[in-house]
């Protein structure tokens, strides 16, 4: 069972009065065989231990059994009376425990239950005693050599590799005064056998919440103050970390603060910045509303900022920091865009369908997320150790105290649990930036363990091993839906930005307005904005493109008169704006046609005179529409402008009226002429002499 138990402040520790007057500064960590211990104490003003050391003489006095030690308490010590010498006795003794093999042990340890004593080492108070250290503070410095085995005084036995409780006393006539509890770890000797192989990877994470996509000036405020704490990180680490800093953030430090982007740049060589979107954007969301393409849009500029402001860190999308529920199709979204690892608090992890109760998860491994499309994706839990990291952790402790409580942890971690490649994420509880102080010892430790090294987050997915149980790897379970639903806000941008697609084609192509209303309607899509501040801005874009077409004047309706067969319409059209506009010009009438169809024209501010070739088909008075559209859909920007045709001397058809009216004239009388004459030659006829007929008499 791994019982993941971070102790509060107040459970760590042992006679804090007596621990307060020794605070550890340095020390040795690893030890390898028949190694020496450093340790570097400063004396905390303690009058009687300073009196004591000044006044000290040397002594004789055997090492004593530490008999209050093997009962695991912290009694005060009063099982050692001295050997009844006359001259006063002031020790310092280091005593060693029997090795821990579990990482619950080590709180315990700390808050006084050190078990069974195996061996002690004394030393004069006035030999280890520097009264002008540092700054004028008096020390304690202890050089204290182990051994694996024999009964020497100044020799303190280390008998097997492990990791070893240490105390330190200081005794005045067998009085205890202080007491300091620490750990170190003796290394396996040349041909014995190691308990584990497997290397335990360290990645550090540093990350600055975001601001959201329009942060106030005192939310600015605090991100400077929280990248000056990751410079600080940076420069006192040697080992590579991993920092998630928002693009938003790293643009205003690239406008306002030339002195502190060169130093973070300068602290961050040789590290990592997680990709992030441009805006804040939750995937979930994004995949839920149908804008992946949007997000994916957002993560590439996000990263191109990034890259931008740090040149000299790498930029990767590997790992994601989870600071919102993740659905399943969020976890698809970031797989297909290069995620590999999503590192979560562990309280979100507890809250996840099918997780491991506290007692049995293993913050160390990696445990697995089934996709819809069948595709896996690894998510990794803070270290519950990280608690430690808080800068805010209220402990008077010192930054060497809490890394050795740190260190012993992971390394009784290591001790215990099965061997297995494993990674440690240190960071705080909610990702946030670890402290710089306390890490710094831990990498001193680091430095000295051969097992133990620091790696970038990109690098888990490579080097961790995977939680299994009862044969197959554990798989845990995300939500099918989470974040906020921003499909109406969706829906809305997308019928917005038609609007602005069609009402911008009026304008010049070097018009940057509608670059601008676009971009408005991208940063609307985070999930920074509420839906009511969201739609009040999207009323706001509608707006402004709607009074485009206002500018426009249209001519009052007039009545025109054509007289030919062709002819023209002239419109005099107004632009009391400052940029020309483009419109498409559709007339239609009943009795007319317009041989040009459709017209594009550029309104210049002031006066447009506008000319539109017509045909007539009738003589007549009629309405005639003309349509003001944009170009690019054809959508009305204004009302129809209504004119009024008069049609009424159409010279050239009554000249054809005319002549056929005379044509069928003539033709009427010459029929008639040719039917008269017909009937007289007929009559002329039947009268004739030969027809037997009398004769006419000519007078």
């Amino acid at each position: 069972m791994l019982a993941l138990l971070v102790p509060t402040p107040g459970s760590i520790t042992t006679l804090a009065a007596e621990r307060n007057r020794l605070v550890l500064i340095d020390q040795t960590f690893v030890v390898p065989v028949d190694g020496t211990i450093g340790l570097r104490f400063e004396i905390n003003g303690d009058d009687e231990i300073l009196a004591a050391a000044a006044a000290a003489t040397t002594t004789t006095t055997d090492p004593p059994d530490d008999g209050d030690a093997d009962d695991g308490d912290a009694d005060d010590g009063d099982a050692d009376d001295g050997d009844g010498a006359d001259a006063e006795v002031i020790d310092v003794i280091v005593t060693s425990y029997e090795p821990i093999l579990d990482r619950d042990r080590v709180s315990s340890v700390l808050a006084g239950a050190t078990g069974p004593a195996l061996d002690g080492a004394r030393f004069d108070l006035a030999e280890v005693y520097r009264p002008n250290g540092p700054g004028g503070t008096p020390l304690l410095e202890l050089d204290v050599v182990t051994a694996t085995g024999g009964d020497i005084a100044d020799e303190l036995e280390l008998p097997v590799a492990g990791l070893y409780p240490i105390t330190v006393d200081i005794r005045r006539d067998g009085r205890r005064l202080a007491r300091h509890i620490t750990f170190v770890e003796r290394l396996p000797a040349a041909g014995e056998r190691p308990r584990r192989s497997q290397p335990f990877g360290l990645s550090v994470v540093a990350s600055i919440p975001d601001p959201g996509p329009e942060p106030d000036q005192l939310a600015l405020v605090d991100a400077r103050s929280r990248l000056v704490e990751i410079a600080q990180l940076g420069e006192d680490l040697v080992a590579p970390i991993t920092v998630g800093i928002p693009p938003v953030v790293a643009a205003q430090l690239t406008a306002d603060d030339d002195e502190l982007v060169g130093r973070v740049r300068d602290a961050l060589k040789g590290s990592e910045v997680l990709a992030v979107p441009r805006i804040q954007f939750d995937p979930s969301s994004a995949v839920a509303a149908g804008e992946t393409d949007a997000f994916t849009r957002e993560l590439r500029d996000g990263e191109d900022v990034l890259a931008r402001t740090f040149p000299s860190t790498a930029v990767r999308r590997s790992a994601w920091r989870w600071d919102e529920p993740l659905s399943t199709e969020g976890a698809s979204l970031l797989r297909d865009l290069g995620v590999q690892v999503v590192v979560l608090p562990l309280d979100d992890y507890h809250r996840l369908g099918n997780a491991l109760p506290p007692e049995f998860t293993d913050p160390t491994l990696l445990y697995t997320v089934m996709l819809p499309d069948g595709a896996t994706l690894a998510v990794l839990t803070v270290d519950p150790v990280s608690g430690l990291l808080d800068p805010e952790l209220a402990d008077d402790r010192s930054a060497a105290e809490i890394a050795v409580e740190l260190f012993a942890t992971l390394v009784a971690t290591r001790i215990q649990l099965p061997d297995a490649p494993r990674t440690a994420v240190l960071s705080t509880d909610r990702l946030d930036i670890p402290d710089a102080d306390v890490l710094s010892v831990l990498e001193s430790f680091v430095d000295q363990h051969p097992s133990f090294r620091f790696q970038t987050l990109s690098l888990v997915p490579n080097s961790t091993g995977t939680m299994f149980v009862n044969g197959p790897p554990r798989e845990v379970e995300l939500p099918a839906f989470a974040g906020v639903d921003l499909a109406t806000r969706s829906n809305r941008i997308a019928l917005t930005r038609v609007l602005v697609d069609s009402m911008s084609s009026m304008l010049p192509d070097d018009d940057l307005r509608p670059a601008a209303w676009h971009a408005e309607l991208d940063l609307l899509l985070s999930t920074g904005f509420d839906d009511d501040t969201a739609d009040e801005r999207i009323d706001t874009v509608i707006g402004e493109v709607e009074l485009l077409p206002s500018v426009i004047v249209p001519p009052d309706p007039f009545t025109f008169t054509l007289t030919g067969s062709s002819s023209e319409i002239t419109l005099r059209l107004g632009n009391t704006g400052t940029t020309p506009i483009r419109v498409r010009i559709s007339s239609a009438a009943s009795k007319l046609t317009f041989p040009e169809g459709d017209v594009e024209a550029v309104l210049q501010p002031g006066t447009t005179n506008l000319v539109i070739p017509v045909e007539p088909l009738s003589n007549g008075t009629f309405p005639v529409t003309i349509e003001l559209l944009t170009p690019l859909d054809g959508r009305p920007v204004i009302e129809p402008i209504v004119l009024t045709a008069r049609v009424n001397a159409i010279t050239g058809l009554g000249q054809v009226l005319t002549g056929g009216a005379l044509v069928v004239l003539a033709s009427w009388w010459y029929s008639h002429f040719r039917s008269q004459r017909r009937q007289r030659s007929e009559a002329a006829r039947a009268n004739h002499p030969s027809n037997g007929a009398g004769s006419v008499v000519s007078p």
